[in-house]
């Protein structure tokens, strides 16, 4: 809806930021209690001249936040209608098909505007079953930067995933090929310092024709760390 309602300025109703004109035609009347002095005798003219109520006919676009009153009543009905037409089960909403748009706008965001558990299952499991699958480990379009997109989607919807619980989740999604590095990386608290290691890694295993020669090196360090695990 915000696709369509956006651009033209309905949303500007839904969100309740218009300026209410007045109706020019409940103007106020004032009672005045006739006195012997003040009574006039009405003439001619006064009978038959009615009286009218003065209408802006200046025309402000759609998304004017100050529409006159005429523009108002039906810019408020196209922006209810276009909420309307968006719900296959209105009753069950709760709107009130007969009211403001911005009370039918407020009622769906708080009835759909916060994310749900199937999201956060969803979210969860995205980055669950993240794995290098032959990417490259860092960089642009890289498995690192991948699962850190896949972070901030979880975040954004509550699943609160720090430091801590995304650097396990990005070590356990290596292959066991690199169990000696990953291992290394456990003891690491700092993920800067898990994900540097891992890209240094990912750069020589791409550069190297014998890769399993790279792992000497980590070896005696994977060995260190089981030993002051124990």
């Amino acid at each position: 809806m915000l696709a369509h309602g956006a651009p033209c300025g309905l949303v500007n109703y839904w969100e309740n930021k218009i300026t209410i004109p007045p109706d020019p035609n409940s103007t106020p009347q004032t009672s005045q209690s006739p006195t012997a002095s003040s009574t006039t005798t009405a003439t001619d003219a006064d009978l038959t001249t009615p009286t009218t109520a003065t209408l802006t006919t200046t025309l402000t676009p759609l998304h004017s936040l100050t529409p006159t009153f005429l523009e108002y009543q039906l810019h408020e009905s196209i922006a209810l209608s276009l909420i309307l037409i968006n719900l296959v089960d209105i009753p069950g909403t709760g709107i009130n098909p007969k009211g403001k748009s911005h009370e039918a706008w407020a009622l769906l965001k708080e009835q759909y505007g916060k994310p749900g558990e199937r999201t956060r299952n969803m979210r969860e499991c995205n980055l669950d079953e993240c794995n290098i699958n032959g990417m490259k480990v860092a960089g642009e379009g890289g498995h690192i930067e991948r699962m850190r997109t896949l972070r901030k989607l979880a975040n954004s919807v509550g699943m609160n995933y720090n430091d801590l619980r995304f650097k396990t989740k990005l070590i356990d999604s290596f292959p066991k090929l690199w169990d000696v590095i990953c291992l290394i990386c456990y003891s690491m608290a700092s993920i800067s310092e898990v994900i540097s290691t891992l890209t240094s890694h990912g750069k020589q295993v791409l550069h190297t024709k014998t890769p399993t020669a790279i792992h000497s090196n980590y070896t005696v360090k994977a060995l260190e760390v089981s030993i002051l695990a124990l």
